[in-house]
């Protein structure tokens, strides 16, 4: 009896300090989410998701032992959904910006092709007579 109590006591100190590790991980992925080092915003989503990843580990420890330090952790859960969005909202104005861009070259180069086309048409006026 003691020897399994003492055994369900260590199991639940080592899964609520993995669980620790697992906040501690999303904290620092969520930091470097939200402050990336580059404009490429490809890393800083690989890095919500490694923090949300993290987060959900965490949650499923929390939730087995039924701990109540999971009403404490919940806050780091929207951070990591606002920060999400946040990401997926820079991601849709970049995204609609190039193909602006792109839309509007293409434009371009359609009227040089569309003129090209009846400047061409022009030259062929004379081979009707010919013929």
């Amino acid at each position: 009896m003691e020897f399994a109590s003492r055994r369900d006591e260590w199991i639940y100190k080592r899964d609520m300090e993995k669980a620790s590790e697992y906040i501690d991980e999303a904290s620092s992925h969520l930091d470097k989410a939200s402050n990336p080092p580059s404009e490429f915003f490809g890393a800083a989503f690989m890095e919500i998701i490694k923090a949300r990843d993290s987060f959900e580990k965490a949650e499923k420890i929390y939730e087995k032992h039924e701990d109540k330090e999971l009403e404490k952790v919940k806050g780091i859960e929207s951070k990591i959904d606002d920060t999400y969005k946040d990401l997926m909202l820079k991601i849709i104005k970049k995204v609609a910006i190039y193909l602006l861009i792109l839309s509007f070259f293409t434009a371009i180069i359609w009227k040089d092709f569309k003129r090209w086309g009846e400047e061409l048409d022009d030259t062929r006026l004379g081979e009707e007579l010919i013929v």
